[in-house]
């Protein structure tokens, strides 16, 4: 099987359930990982859902235990792939995330998220699926199952029927069975995967049995959108129980989900980006509601919890990469979203304290260079194609062409802090023609065999205030090197004067 990344893992602690009486207990999957502190996983791509965990030998109190999960579609038991483990903990080293109250971004949370022990060291469980009915149609198969293994179905109560009625009357009438003993003779962790078609993000979370412990839950979700923008806080009213915190996404580009051959599923043509969050649960165990979201109306932006806090002058910038920061600045500065989301119009300026936007400028010249780089190689691999260029070039082309991609993509996902400045030079210029983005330098002193300089960006976008005619001194960084046989830089024009 491919690759497997992450998009939701919930991650329960503490907080024992008292099952009825005997050695089998019967628990819907959000109980049974509240009972185990068993991590999950999940994926979301906006019609479908991907759910993932590992329950640990010995996690229950019980002999044994019957796991249910109710679905909304007849679903798929895929293979275990322990990669999963690995790729998890790359996602959150690159792709860190913080809630509001820490003073900085990313919170080492990778070692709670896996299972306790090998995670190597697995089997996958037995699932048995069924589509049901009533209640009636679940005790009989949930007997069936406990007998085949020499088990009796124990006296289940009256909150465990409601439960079930309530998902099979709401259309989640497919169910998966996972059974899991705690005398399992090779002692291994056990690993359950079900994939299904849904256009909604779906988990069950409420209690199946009595029970009021203090516990904490953890939903790590990656979703078409980040949640916290929807004007109607639907996204927010997923979670319905009160002590639920939101941290900080991340964006996801195709490039990284790619690198992690994620594309079986993250299908980047029908959605292009994806983002990592974070949902904690602080309180008590008896969570009255299930998960259910509709994911397609969330906003392609990048979330901040700071940025919702009433009064707040602080702009966490350090939270953001580029392409982040520019997402929101676009999406500010357009009508079309904003009667759907609810869109902050803080500082936006993508300044770093103590570089007065310099650092800024030139990361945005930079991308622009890298734009206008590949922009060349595709005029070029054009013209090895159609003429007059020589067809021999094009693979050469093509090789400069993915490179020049992956270095955009890294250089989107950089945050502006951990940005570091180019060299700059003192320019002298005279201005023999408009001044415009790509366009030339005209430099006292220079030759045809170079150097050259190009325009990748200037400060506020001021090309019109330097005067046809004049001389200027100006103040360039050299953000990237062009692609020509003479030196030649693209620059970022931070300063200038009349001379």
């Amino acid at each position: 099987m491919k690759r497997l990344l992450i998009t939701m893992v919930i991650c329960l602690s503490a907080g024992f359930v008292i099952f009825p009486s005997g050695k089998v207990c019967v628990m819907q999957m959000g109980s049974a990982l509240m009972e185990s502190a068993t991590p999950v996983l999940l994926l979301c791509n906006g019609h479908e859902e991907m759910i993932c965990g590992c329950f640990p030998w010995g996690g229950f109190r019980a002999d044994a235990a019957l796991i249910f999960l109710p679905l909304p579609s007849s679903p798929v038991i895929a293979t275990y792939d322990p990669e999963q483990a690995r790729i998890l903990k790359e996602l959150l080293a690159v792709k860190s995330i913080r809630f509001s109250e820490e003073p900085s971004k990313g919170e080492p949370v990778a070692d709670r998220l896996l299972p306790s022990g090998d995670v190597s060291a697995v089997s996958a469980m037995t699932a048995h699926t069924s589509t049901l009915k009533n209640w009636q149609e679940f005790v009989l198969q949930a007997g069936r199952i406990l007998e085949k293994e020499g088990l009796s179905l124990p006296e289940t109560d009256s909150h465990l029927k409601l439960v079930v009625e309530e998902h099979i009357a709401s259309g989640r009438n497919n169910f998966v069975f996972f059974l899991m003993k705690n005398n399992n003779q090779d002692g291994s962790n056990r690993v359950f995967m079900v994939r299904f078609s849904t256009d909604k993000l779906f988990f069950p979370m409420k209690r199946c049995a009595p029970g009021n412990s203090e516990n904490k839950l953890m939903l790590y979700m990656i979703l078409p959108g980040s949640l916290g923008f929807l004007r109607n806080r639907q996204d927010l009213d997923s979670f319905s129980d009160d002590g639920w915190d939101l941290s900080s996404s991340a964006k996801l580009y195709p490039g990284y989900i790619e690198k992690q051959h994620m594309q079986w599923f993250f299908k980047t043509g029908r959605t292009p980006v994806f983002y990592l969050q974070v949902a904690r649960y602080r309180g008590s165990s008896a969570l009255r509601s299930d998960l259910l979201l509709e994911v397609r109306t969330l906003a392609s932006l990048a979330y901040a919890p700071e940025l919702f806090t009433a009064n707040s002058t602080l702009f966490p910038e350090d939270l953001f990469s580029i392409g982040e920061l520019l997402d929101m600045k676009t999406a500010i500065s357009s009508n079309k979203t904003t009667g759907m989301y609810f869109i902050p119009e803080g500082p936006l300026t993508l300044d770093i304290p103590g570089h007065s936007g310099i650092k800024a400028g030139c990361l945005r010249a930079s991308l622009r260079a890298l734009e206008l780089e590949i922009a060349n190689l595709d005029a070029k691999i054009k013209a090895a194609r159609e003429g007059p260029g020589d067809p021999a070039n094009i693979g050469h082309f093509q090789r400069k062409r993915s490179e020049l991609l992956s270095e955009l993509k890294v250089l989107l996902e950089l945050r502006v802090n951990s940005y570091r400045l180019p060299d700059n030079k003192t320019l002298r210029i005279r201005v023999d023609r408009p001044l415009e983005e790509n366009g030339l330098l005209h430099t006292h002193g220079g030759s045809r065999s170079g150097p050259f300089y190009h325009i990748a960006g200037m400060r506020n976008d001021s090309y019109s205030l330097l005067t046809m005619g004049k001389n200027y001194q100006l103040t360039a960084y050299m953000v990237r090197q062009r692609d020509y046989p003479f030196p030649d830089f693209y620059v970022y024009i931070a300063d200038w004067r009349k001379i």
